[in-house]
């Protein structure tokens, strides 16, 4: 299993779509990919991730230190994780035989943070 820790939160699903033009959107993604790769080396995550017999799990909890978001509106976390790896060489595509299954949700936390976790 692998964690990955960032200590702040990527935008709403809301935020990421409605009425954002996709020139904005590509700026977010593009900060995010390298939040993102800054976050996998601290991570130590190994480039490319092992090779399985079986699909990897992702599970990406946001912690809000003020309102709690819906876990749908969490996803973001989940898609920008999967590009990022795609991205920067650890895994060559995020389709169904890399990742089978995703968890996200939400919790009340201290400070703003994302954890990631891919089994």
């Amino acid at each position: 299993m692998y964690r990955i820790e960032i200590k702040e939160l990527p935008p709403t699903l809301n935020k990421f779509w409605a009425g954002v033009h996709w020139r904005k959107r590509k700026e977010i993604a593009d900060t995010w990919h390298l939040i993102f790769k800054n976050a996998f080396r601290k991570a130590n995550l190994p480039k490319p991730l092992p090779k399985k017999d079986v699909p990897y799990i992702i599970q990406c909890t946001q912690f809000c230190k003020s309102r709690v978001r819906d876990d749908d509106n969490a996803i973001v976390g989940t898609k920008l994780c999967k590009d990022a790896l795609t991205h920067w060489g650890y895994i060559e595509d995020d389709d169904y035989k890399t990742f089978n299954d995703g968890v996200t949700s939400t919790r009340k936390g201290k400070e703003n943070m994302m954890v990631i976790l891919i089994m």
